[in-house]
């Protein structure tokens, strides 16, 4: 009898392990990669300025090792031309945690000498990077020199998720040259939203999306490309500002150095 509670208790403490892996597993597996941006408009006429400041303040606490490492793009069309994005880079969430020791003296410096010349400064937002449908076949890393994003806004419960696996798989399997990372906006602003930035060296780069449309359609099928954009349809509301898309040009003098 002793004996057969012991088994039992052995088979009992057995799931019990074997559940505290599988739990263990599934959280490792949903470790999230995040980044953060802020975008800032100069106030008019203190454009220079704006830019001298953010220079200064980024060479003095964000040009070491050891410091936050910060990229400056600036918008080069749309509603938003003139204005500035700031952005971190990708890591996981114990970024925000143990921040550099330096952190505070840049933000002091930052409203004393920066805020001055900014007419409206916008949320920070934390952007989870969906690492399973990104991709970067180029051989290149850091920052690009222009980027393309487009912004969605989904319908409630919807995913991009399959269709950027299938993207993703022409991508692979054509051995095209692309650099794409999508995005799903996980505070600071609408939680619907999704972003795909797409990477380009010159315009002239930016304007061959048209080659990633044909080799889908030849690698999925004849018929593909028109489900897809009927899938696309589907996930996105229907509204005006529902789609959105602006380019951002790297500002290397207001950044890091990498």
């Amino acid at each position: 009898m002793v004996d057969l509670n012991n088994q039992i208790r052995g088979k009992k403490m057995k799931k019990v392990i074997i559940m505290i892996g599988i739990c263990a597993s599934l959280f490792a597996q949903q470790t999230q990669v995040v980044s953060w941006n802020r975008m800032y408009e100069p106030k008019l006429g203190k454009r220079d300025a704006f830019i001298k400041e953010v220079a200064n303040k980024t060479k003095k606490y964000n040009s070491k090792k050891g410091t936050q490492v910060i990229r400056t793009y600036e918008v080069i069309n749309g509603p938003n031309v003139g204005s500035f994005v700031r952005g971190g880079i990708a890591g996981g969430w114990e970024q925000f945690d143990n921040p550099p020791s330096n952190q505070q003296a840049g933000r002091d410096y930052w409203y004393k000498n920066v805020m001055p010349h900014v007419e409206n400064a916008g949320a920070q937002k934390i952007w989870e990077i969906l690492t399973d449908v990104s991709y970067n076949s180029t051989g290149k890393s850091g920052p690009g020199n222009l980027i393309r994003v487009r912004y969605y806004h989904l319908k409630p419960g919807a995913s991009m998720l399959g269709l950027a696996q299938k993207l993703k798989e022409v991508v692979e399997a054509t051995k095209m040259e692309s650099r794409v990372g999508w995005y799903k906006l996980n505070s600071g602003g609408d939680r619907s939203t999704w972003a795909v930035a797409s990477v380009h060296d010159t315009f002239e780069d930016m304007g061959n999306d048209q080659s990633l449309w044909e080799a889908y359609e030849k690698h999925h099928g004849k018929g593909s490309l028109d489900k897809f954009m009927k899938k696309f349809g589907e996930l996105v509301q229907s509204n005006p500002k529902a789609r959105f898309a602006e380019d951002y040009r790297y500002r290397p003098d207001m950044s890091s150095p990498e």
